[in-house]
């Protein structure tokens, strides 16, 4: 059998290992189109930064490939998938024939339509080609602006700032990461970043770039009327998944490319994982573009193509962990709930935890030490009542406050939560 993996991140590397973990003998074959090794897009801002070299980055050792028999096609595009004959189709014409496929092929920066951002001294942040870009040019101004609210944004901005470059951040909403944290602790990472030296330009578009007469970039300017000195554009305002490697086939899509909580998607012998592919699992159909989903879908799918019959229990709950200037902000599952209790420390340290009517834990918000933030993600999982955890606050609450919640119990009343 001839098992074909379009890309080369984590979801295609963790499918690798569980194919060989049961099959030895099947030819695969990695088709990517970047090349050298598979590597991990988690620090790129600190490769950006100067404090990360490309061995940091490695997800995998120089052996993976040979170790595991992979072929790997370096540097090599996939234009299309051709379902119905069982191949795809590179850029240059060549074609590759699988009996199983999967789809690994990540996400991509999503692109504004206005304004014109093409020409010199724009940048994209998504792959190590796109960093070193970056870090050249940082090389060489003195002003940079990142367009964006999300995090691809502020790790962005910490970076340039870090190699010395002055960056402003342009957010078209008051409050940043609005889809990460809520306003409270969005507002922290924003006065965070401020005291380390980025500007914020809230509530406002980029509406046009001037640039001087060699074409290169020297301001921004903004729907507020603000003209923002610019040697460098950074764009990070959001990611889409690579859905038109299957345009045009019967491969079904939506935001993602749709799969079962197999990683099946809707043509036989075709799975999908990692940031490209949008599961149903539990009826919950959602993208999830977060690193440890990768690997979770990308090990279902490697298993399911070697002949097993695993399958996604749940969506990984939405866990997202920003660094930033040495300072660490978690948030985890849903931050809204009928109660909130909360911790807060002279450091400026805080523990905030959401529950719903019923008192069942549902979320937290940790700034500062973060090194809870599988304990309280393992509470919304469960379901676990706050008041089954009498030191849910404290700063040395542990597992062992938790190992007999294995399940959520129905109770005919709770204790009120306070």
């Amino acid at each position: 059998m001839r098992i074909v993996i379009v890309g080369n991140g984590p979801a295609a590397t963790a499918a690798v290992e569980a194919v060989r973990e049961t099959d030895p003998v099947s030819d695969i074959t990695v088709i990517s189109g970047e090349g050298g090794c598979a590597y991990t897009p988690c620090f790129l801002a600190k490769f950006v930064a100067g404090t990360a070299d490309v061995a940091k980055l490695a997800l995998k050792c120089d052996d993976f490939y040979e170790v595991n028999r992979v072929e790997v096609f370096a540097g090599s595009a996939v234009a299309s998938v051709e379902p119905s004959e069982h191949r795809v189709v590179l850029a240059d014409g060549t074609t590759v024939d699988y009996d199983r496929l999967l789809l690994a092929c990540g996400a991509r920066p999503v692109v504004p339509e206005k304004p014109d951002l093409s020409g010199e001294d724009v940048f994209y942040f998504r792959t190590l080609a796109d960093a070193t870009a970056i870090r050249d040019r940082a090389d060489g101004v003195r002003d940079a602006v990142v367009l964006g609210s999300g995090f691809v944004a502020m790790e962005i901005a910490e970076a340039l700032t870090e190699a010395g470059v002055t960056a402003s951040l342009v957010a078209r909403t008051e409050h940043i990461l609005r889809r990460v944290f809520d306003p409270e602790v969005a507002d922290m990472v924003e006065a965070h970043l401020t005291r380390h030296g980025v500007h914020f330009f809230k509530c406002c578009n980029l509406v046009d770039l001037e640039r001087d007469a060699g074409g290169r970039l020297s301001a921004a300017v903004l729907s507020s009327g603000e003209r923002v000195p610019c040697g460098m554009l950074v764009v990070g305002v959001g990611m889409q998944p690579n859905i038109d490697i299957v345009a045009g086939t019967a491969v079904a899509c939506d935001r993602g490319i749709l799969t079962d909580a197999a990683m099946r998607t809707s043509v036989p012998d075709v799975y999908a994982a990692g940031d490209v592919a949008q599961a149903d699992i539990g009826g919950v159909c959602k993208v999830n573009l977060i690193h440890p989903n990768a690997v979770a879908t990308g090990r279902v799918a490697g298993a399911n193509m070697a002949g097993g019959n695993r399958t996604m229990a749940a969506h990984l709950p939405d866990m997202n962990v920003l660094t930033l200037f040495g300072r660490s902000f978690l948030a985890v599952g849903a931050l809204e709930g009928q109660t909130v209790l909360r911790r807060t420390e002279a450091s400026g340290d805080l523990v905030k935890v959401f529950a719903d009517a019923d008192g069942l834990v549902k979320g937290v918000e940790l700034v500062g030490d973060v090194t809870r933030g599988g304990l309280y993600a393992s509470l919304a999982a469960r379901g676990i009542h706050v008041a089954e955890v009498p030191g849910l606050l404290s700063p040395d609450f542990n597992y062992a406050e938790t190992s007999g919640q294995a399940m959520r119990r129905p109770r005919a009343a709770s204790a009120p939560c306070r």
